[in-house]
């Protein structure tokens, strides 16, 4: 009876300990509040860095948050945010109006949206008059279309859109609420293997910043260690990405 006492007394000592070492690693590590706009390739970097706890190896604990751009915007004003993982059309315009943000990194420069449409759309002139998803308005994707339709020598004006989360999109033209919609990777990979039609390649007619990093200029002094790391998981996160797709031809983190 003894010895069973006392092996009950060693592994409730062993929990405590275990519990105790838990707290004191979460502690040390300085909380940071990031969020993004919508799940999508142009997020990667940031999920990457969530998944393999990078953030973590350098004392950070990032808490994710998802929200538009002008929700966004607003929070790192306020000062409720500290990152906003995006560089885009709201954010500039944002830093233009005097919003006293910065872009620190983008992920790339090249866009890619892809503009897929119900069955019976054959082009983008059939489009006309037609709603149009959107995760955005305002945004790096309706900016993005607005130039690439201009440039196939359609009128922006001409199309309706809506504004719909990347999640939500598949039900949404499936069930015929829109008719299209832009679609980055991996979405536009499901919509084709459900039988969408691609109309339009929004990427091959514009060029602008494609995700990254979005911080307020008093981040910027007085966080820079803070800063720094957290732009380095960013970047490596990005980095062991791509390995791990040259490795497995092309596959890496999956958004879901």
């Amino acid at each position: 009876m003894k010895t069973a006492n006392i092996s009950v007394t060693v592994v409730v000592m062993l929990g405590l300990l275990i519990l105790a070492s838990a707290s004191h690693a979460q502690e040390r590590l300085k909380k940071i509040r990031i969020t993004y706009p919508t799940e999508s390739i142009a997020v990667l970097p940031l999920f990457a860095a969530v998944k393999w706890k990078t953030f973590e190896e350098n004392d950070l604990l990032a808490e994710i948050i998802q929200a538009r751009s002008q929700v966004a915007n607003a929070a790192l004003a306020s000062g409720e945010i500290g990152y906003f993982a995006g560089v885009g059309p709201a954010s500039v315009s944002a830093t233009l109006r005097g919003l006293q943000s910065r872009a620190v990194w983008f992920a790339s420069d090249e866009i890619v949206y892809l503009l897929l449409a119900r069955p019976e759309f054959a082009n983008i002139r059939d489009l006309r008059n037609k709603k149009i998803g959107l995760t955005g308005l305002g945004g790096t994707s309706h900016v993005a279309l607005q130039i690439a339709m201009e440039s196939m020598g359609e009128n922006p004006k001409n199309f309706i859109y809506l504004s719909i989360t990347a999640a939500q999109t598949m039900a949404a033209l499936e069930t015929g609420v829109i008719d299209a919609a832009l679609l980055s990777p991996p979405y536009d990979f499901y919509a084709k293997k459900k039988g969408f039609r691609e109309v339009l390649n929004a990427g091959s007619y514009a060029r602008m910043p494609f995700g990254g990093l979005t911080v307020m200029i008093a981040t910027m002094r007085s966080r820079s260690d803070e800063l720094k790391k957290s732009h380095s998981r960013f970047t490596n996160s990005q980095t062991r990405n791509d390995q791990v797709e040259r490795k497995n031809g092309g596959a890496g983190l999956q958004l879901s």
